[in-house]
């Protein structure tokens, strides 16, 4: 079961890296990068909000079913925060 769900997020974190390394922007001048990382998030479902300079700072709340979702989507948090030196 656990094998399975993370050979998915594998896939999903490789496309991901993929298509932001596919047209390298600037530092400060992501535009493309911020738009897909807001992308990703709505999808499961986390609040953020843009910040100056090209970033996006997401707030993890105490709901236990966000809490869930995130549990799944961690390595896809915590790839976010290498890529951003968040």
């Amino acid at each position: 079961m656990y094998k399975k769900k993370a050979e998915a997020l594998f896939d999903y974190t490789v496309d991901i890296r993929r298509r932001m390394h596919t047209n390298p922007e600037l530092s400060g001048l992501e535009e493309e990068t911020v738009k897909l990382v807001k992308e990703e998030l709505e999808k499961i479902c986390i609040e953020y909000v843009e910040v100056n300079n090209g970033g996006v700072l997401a707030f993890i709340k105490g709901n236990k079913n966000l809490l869930t979702k995130v549990k799944e989507k961690s390595k896809l948090i915590l790839l976010f925060s290498l890529l951003f030196r968040v």
